[in-house]
């Protein structure tokens, strides 16, 4: 018998108190109420057969451990209490007509429990324990006994169908939230395991990692991060760093301009350069901030990564120095054979010695602009002295065919307006139209047109070189601005060039507050170079 009866557990009583002590309660009131009232039973036996049943229904619902049981076998416990109820109804005088009512809790809970077979014996036993009474009557049942009756046998299916509806939408709402709460809870438990991966990563990664809410707290950090925060002695109460410097890693950083406080403002944070740490022990940081945007829009934070690349600063500023040395290595000779052809070339020697000699020197020359310009390319930083110059005279001699080679046996056109003028550097804009004319000459071929076109736009000059011949792909309108990138085309064609030209181009237009960006023309090439205009040619 063990694991089939047992002594009543808490949940168990629980359990008794919310279903069988009613009924137990209602049989012996109405127990009690017949004897006191003297209520005659019109066969006494099977009144008492009645309760016993009702009786025997108890002790099986206190013994047996329900509790650890499906619903469907507690059906049990309430089919013996309807039974009892149909026999003690039916061994009470008809004119008692609530009598039928204790038929009603177990006819509930028989219908709750029992789903639809459970449901058809709660209605057989409901009708049974409301029509044997009047079935067995010794005399003529009068009419209102009848209508009493039939109102009542029309109440309680409705009664017993509506709580079996009720008590099955309840079933079903606990089964969906216990559902919810396993999948909420695996839910839990994956973003548990996804977090604790997460902080892994975060805290080998070789970047500093601070996340913070949409109020502003910091919710998570990494080793580096924390590791950053000290080198910069942070203040965790204001969120102010003291050693936290500019560029020229001697300016502090005010606190509302610092990172950290711009992140938690919103500003946009690209690619930000700063020192930190002590004068003498400094750390070179890239920032970037990036707002993080919750499925449905909202913005729940921001994070901030920052990279530490003090190795490349150095590296960057070791490679400056080394430039600057081969600078000065190669211009020295250049300006000597550059010198000695120039006092040659005032000896009486003859003419085809003199044009020799003009040919050394001028290719000496290119050699020194061409020395110039790879190494302005590579240098991180350019010095620019913006002035108004006049377009059209920077033009003439960016196509002077001393100045570019081969640009003889072009169709060169030259469509400039009179009077315009740009603010630019004059050494900087004389190499940017070097390098785009010289661009247009490489990717065309002889008898090609090269057409130099600019116009005021808004306050600024867009200057147009295009040229017949070769296209730029689509796909490499932007590739071809970076440094020592050379198209497959180039490549393949053997055009001489170093890949520097358009990038430091580019760098220098930019620097000038202009642009320079590849076009779409038909056919052939097209670069665009974009400028200031001067403040007489805005006027004019």
């Amino acid at each position: 018998m063990r694991g089939y009866v047992s002594a009543p557990t808490r949940a168990r009583l629980a359990w008794f108190a919310q279903s069988q002590s009613p009924i137990l309660a209602t049989f012996l009131l109405v127990g009690v109420a017949s004897l006191v009232l003297e209520v005659p039973a019109r066969i006494l036996s099977v009144a008492v057969l009645g309760y016993a049943l009702v009786g025997i229904a108890t002790i099986v619902a206190l013994l047996v451990p329900w509790e650890q049981r499906q619903w469907r076998h507690q059906a049990v416990v309430p089919a013996i209490d309807l039974l009892g109820a149909v026999l003690v109804a039916a061994a009470t005088d008809y004119h008692v007509h609530a009598i039928s009512a204790l038929a009603a809790f177990p006819a509930v809970w028989l219908s709750a429990v029992g789903k639809r077979t459970g449901t058809f014996v709660a209605l057989i036993g409901a009708y049974a324990a409301t029509f044997i009474p009047l079935i067995n009557a010794a005399e003529t049942v009068s009419a209102s006994d009848w209508l009493s009756t039939l109102l009542f046998a029309i109440v309680l299916p409705v009664v017993i169908i509506t709580a079996r509806i009720l008590v099955e939408n309840n079933r079903h709402i606990r089964e969906l939230l216990a559902t919810r709460q396993s999948q909420w809870a695996e839910s839990q438990r994956d973003l548990e395991r996804l977090g604790a991966v997460l902080r892994s990563y975060a805290d080998d990664a070789d970047i500093a990692l601070v996340v913070f809410d949409h109020e502003g707290r910091a919710i998570a950090t990494n080793t580096r991060s924390r590791e950053f925060a000290q080198r910069a002695q942070l203040d965790p109460t204001t969120g102010v760093a003291e050693h936290i410097y500019g560029e020229d890693r001697v300016t502090p950083i005010p606190g509302p301009d610092q990172p950290i406080f711009r992140a938690k403002r919103g500003d946009d944070i690209d690619s930000e350069f700063c020192w930190i740490g002590p004068p003498g022990d400094q750390t070179a940081l890239i920032t970037t901030g990036k707002p993080l945007i919750a499925s449905d829009g909202t913005n729940i934070g921001v994070m901030l990564v920052s990279h530490d690349i003090t190795e490349q600063v150095h590296a960057g500023r070791e490679r400056e120095d080394a430039l600057a040395t081969l600078s000065h290595e190669l211009r020295t000779p250049l300006n000597a054979i550059i010198g000695y052809t120039d006092l040659l070339s005032t000896d009486p020697l003859p003419v085809q010695s003199l044009t020799r000699l003009a040919v050394i020197s001028r290719n000496a020359e290119r050699v020194i602009k061409l020395t110039s310009s790879f190494l302005d390319g590579l240098r991180s930083t350019t010095e620019l002295e913006p002035q108004e110059i006049d377009l059209r005279e920077m033009v003439a001699d960016a196509v002077d065919p001393t100045s570019i080679p081969n640009v003889h046996d072009r169709i060169v056109d030259v469509r400039i307006p009179p009077g315009i003028r740009v603010t630019a550097d004059r050494e900087g804009l004389a190499a940017i139209l070097s390098n785009l004319v010289s661009n247009a000459v490489k990717f065309s071929s002889s008898g090609d047109r090269i057409d130099i076109v600019a116009q005021q736009v808004d306050g600024t000059v867009e200057i147009a070189v295009r040229n017949t011949g070769s296209r730029i792909d689509p796909a490499e309108r932007e590739r071809i601005f970076d440094r020592f990138y050379r198209s497959p085309e180039a490549r393949h064609s053997a055009v001489p060039g170093t890949g520097i030209g358009l990038a430091f181009s580019r760098k220098v237009a930019t620097a000038l507050g202009g642009s320079l960006v590849a076009g779409a023309p038909a056919e052939g090439a097209e670069l665009i170079l974009t400028l200031p205009a001067a403040s007489a040619a805005i006027a004019a």
